[in-house]
């Protein structure tokens, strides 16, 4: 028989083992730090990204009902036409007020505001309005009409007018608005109604009547259930900064979250001065563009007595809205301070949390329109 030799087998020693798995180590340590780096480059641009989108929202909210403010249906002849009727009150009205009359007689305020500093809005507790941020009330109608035949929510509000004449209703219980069988009914289900359409026999539309209180609170959700931000336990323990509003309806005024991470609202008040004297045409001062820019209509500049009949003179808003992330970015610092218009800066926070200036300039649409000086040929 032939011998056969034996090999040895051959194979990685120890040390070349261990470098192998030294270098491994060190890949992996690379993959895995490019990988850290990676998510978190990725996770702070998507807080950017949510930072911005919400601010734009926040922003688009505010400016789409500005545009809307003061908008009454077919009732547009105001205030002369109402002002005949009911003088200006000796006070600004309060944003409130749930009485159909007194909120009738608000109607030439499309806009009301309350600059940081000033007193609020009495339905707004102390502990939901973010010191040093501005209230903003808008008043207006529906822009849908309330379908012929429908039925009315109980204890809401209702505007009915015509081209002369305006009344906010509130029906005490759930009843048909007008049809062709009824045309003369009001929403608080009485009948025989003086506002009816150009045929003097029809009942002329009814839209959803709106106030929107604008406001920062300190939290988005309240610890424990509450209606009130109270604690540093908001928001399980991390308070988010949020713009909420107080709405009208069948209940009075209700808080509605609106957008998360908004940290500071300024409302800069356009103001239509010039010229001062009425025109025939229009029946107002002005010519429907802002003059100037105030923080406080009634108080500019500073009389004696608060003239609160400014604000009828207001056509325009400037609004400056800072959004800030709602989650920290660690290692990192916000030491930059924000420009919010006539507010000046907004001083830096010197927190991890980045934050980003929206500002938009509004026009208020009915306002304004009023105001327009109609061209007399020929026109240049």
């Amino acid at each position: 028989m032939r011998s056969r030799r034996i090999r040895a087998q051959s194979g990685f020693s120890l040390v070349e083992l261990t470098i192998v798995l030294g270098v491994s180590l060190v890949l992996l340590a690379v993959l895995t730090v490019v990988f850290v780096k990676s998510s978190q480059t990725r996770l702070e641009q998507e807080k950017s990204a949510e930072q911005i989108m919400k601010g734009r929202y926040a922003m688009e909210i505010i400016s789409e009902d500005l545009r809307l403010a003061g908008f009454y249906g077919e009732f547009s002849n105001l205030p002369p036409r109402l002002l005949a009727q009911m003088p200006y009150p000796p006070t600004l009205p309060d944003p409130c007020d749930i009485n159909p009359a007194n909120l009738l007689k608000a109607l030439p305020y499309a806009v009301q505001g309350y600059a940081a500093g000033n007193p609020r809005p009495p339905c707004l507790a102390a502990a939901n309005h973010l010191p040093g941020t501005d209230v903003l009330v808008i008043r207006r109608a529906a822009t849908t009409l309330l379908a012929p035949g429908s039925r009315a929510t109980a204890n809401d509000f209702y505007l009915q007018a015509n081209a002369a004449t305006a009344e906010i209703q509130r029906p005490a219980t759930a009843v048909l608005l007008p049809n062709p069988n009824n045309p003369g009914r009001k929403a608080d289900g009485s009948s025989a109604t003086a506002i009816f359409k150009k045929d003097g026999a029809t009942g002329a539309d009814m839209r959803k009547y709106h106030v929107h209180i604008y406001f920062i609170a300190p939290c988005s959700v309240p610890a424990n259930g509450g209606l009130d931000c109270n604690s540093s336990a908001d928001d399980n323990g991390h308070p988010i900064p949020t713009l909420k509003r107080l709405e009208l309806g069948p209940g009075g005024f209700t808080i509605v979250s609106l957008v998360e991470g908004i940290a500071n609202l300024q409302i800069d008040y356009g103001l239509d001065e010039n010229p001062a004297s009425v025109d025939p045409s229009t029946q107002y001062p002005g010519d429907g563009s802002a003059d100037r820019f105030v923080k406080d209509p009634a108080r500019a500049p500073p009389p004696a007595t608060p003239t609160f009949s400014n604000w009828e003179n207001v056509v325009s808003a400037k609004v400056y809205i800072l959004a800030r992330n709602t989650k920290d970015s660690p290692g990192y610092i916000d030491g930059k301070s924000y420009t919010m218009g006539l507010a000046g800066y907004a001083p830096a926070a010197n927190d991890a949390y980045r934050r980003h200036l929206h500002s938009a300039l509004v026009r208020l649409t009915n306002p304004s329109s009023r105001r327009e000086i109609p061209c007399v040929p020929p026109c240049l």
